[in-house]
């Protein structure tokens, strides 16, 4: 909630201080079964951190959003003045506003983005880039043509069967919010 404390990712993995979730523990040693959940997006986080010695959110700034143009993005938690009167209000099923406008998610990775629907599609043109080959590319062909693999889906980027040719898609749904891409990279179309 806006204005409340932060929970820090380690409160996260271990279930304590402010967090609202239970701590992080193994379900399985194998993959036998694709399960999202926001834990892993955690410790992914906390993984690029203590590796980077760099916070999530600048080191994605860095790394992924200035280099595809996307200006009118961040994983900033607490919004600019600025920012926050130009942010969607939020809603419940019930169309009931979020109070506050919005809710802030420490589990950046899973739900923290904020991005304009021009920003979206700067991305998905980026990621379509990607996947023709063209130089200058956020991602070279193989390290997308593996995102797109069956078994290595992160549910962040994924390989549909929507008629002929190669489609993905990604988005999220945070609380009150909902955002959805689909794209088609070899007829060069997304939606």
């Amino acid at each position: 909630k806006v204005g409340s404390d932060l929970t820090r990712l380690i409160e996260i993995l271990n279930g304590t201080g402010p967090s609202n979730t239970k701590a992080v523990k193994l379900r399985s040693t194998t993959h036998a079964q694709e399960n999202y959940s926001f834990e892993t997006e955690v410790i992914l986080m906390q993984l690029l951190e203590d590796v980077y010695g760099q916070d999530f959110r600048s080191l994605v700034q860095e790394k992924v959003l200035n280099p595809a143009g996307l200006n009118q993005s961040s994983l900033n938690l607490h919004l600019t003045p600025q920012e926050a009167l130009r942010a969607a209000t939020g809603y419940k099923e019930n169309n009931e506003a979020v109070e506050g406008k919005y809710l802030i998610f420490p589990e950046a990775a899973s739900a923290g983005l904020w991005a304009t629907a021009e920003d979206y599609a700067k991305f998905t043109l980026a990621l379509m880039q990607a996947y023709q080959g063209k130089t200058g590319a956020i991602l070279s062909p193989e390290t997308m043509q593996s995102a797109l693999q069956k078994g290595h889906q992160s549910k962040a980027l994924i390989k549909n069967n929507w008629g002929p040719g190669q489609t993905f898609g990604y988005g999220g749904a945070p609380h009150g919010f909902y955002a959805t891409v689909a794209a088609n990279p070899e007829e060069g179309w997304a939606v």
